[in-house]
């Protein structure tokens, strides 16, 4: 590969790097692993994949006793991925379909869900079409903001920090999740908050970066990256009070 090509591909990933999906597949990893160890086939569903989804390609490669389905309700999105991502990993499926209208019965092991309920007006339909399309004593894990999210760096972050096109809420707080989660039939396991001083504060370095309309922007973004990355890889691991987002581990009764 001639040298700028090889200086263009990394720059595109530099620029195009998203410290929020980062975070979230190590805080996915530490959850699932220890669900699946020492088991074959599991199948799992990945409800709302994203415009790249790098989670699960990456999820992939790591649980290569699995097999993903991983959906999204975008159908040019899903093109897109196909194209570009589906000779990387021969165990993950992309398909275009809806949380709402899923009637899949008795079918995944596990299905995890992040960052997508908040996108979603009926999110207590969609949690029970989970509840509905697990297996019994399947796992759901759910990533989702906090509605009052924990600041390190609000000098600079707070007032970026907002997304009012993609969202129909600001996020949940942790009685308003349980609630839905209980009503859908669920057990809960645990509730964690995510993206504490570690991660926060990586996501919000990478969020003033990503703002950042300076000269020399991606230079800058190159330089902290691997700053980021060690903040976000060691938050799962560190005790966290207050954060930026809520981890739900829940079960499907087996009875069910």
């Amino acid at each position: 590969m001639p040298l700028k090509e090889w200086i263009r591909k990394i720059l595109v990933n530099v620029a195009t790097y998203d410290a929020g999906t980062i975070g979230r597949l190590h805080w996915l990893i530490k959850t699932v692993v220890p669900l699946t160890k020492d088991k074959k086939n599991i199948f799992i569903l990945d409800a709302g994949c994203g415009k790249k989804g790098a989670i699960a390609l990456k999820l992939s490669r790591r649980l290569l006793n699995a097999n993903i389905l991983a959906i999204d309700i975008n159908k040019q999105v899903i093109s897109n991925i196909r194209e570009k991502l589906s000779l990387k990993s021969k165990n993950v499926i992309f398909d275009v379909a809806s949380l709402l209208n899923n009637r899949e019965k008795n079918k995944f092991d596990i299905i995890y869900c992040m960052d997508v309920l908040e996108h979603i007006e009926d999110d207590l339909i969609v949690l029970e079409r989970f509840l509905q399309a697990l297996v019994p004593g399947g796992y759901l894990i759910i990533h989702i903001p906090l509605s009052i999210r924990k600041s390190y760096l609000e000098k600079w972050s707070e007032p970026i920090d907002v997304w009012p096109d993609e969202h129909v809420r600001d996020g949940y707080n942790e009685s308003e999740i349980r609630e839905k989660i209980n009503m859908a039939g669920f057990k809960i396991l645990c509730i964690k908050n995510t993206f504490g001083k570690f991660g926060g504060i990586a996501y919000e370095i990478w969020m003033i970066l990503y703002h950042y309309t300076g000269r020399g922007k991606v230079w800058l973004q190159s330089f902290l990256r691997p700053l980021i990355e060690v903040l976000l890889w060691l938050d799962p691991f560190m005790v966290t009070k207050k954060g930026r987002g809520l981890l739900i581990l829940a079960e499907k009764p087996k009875n069910r």
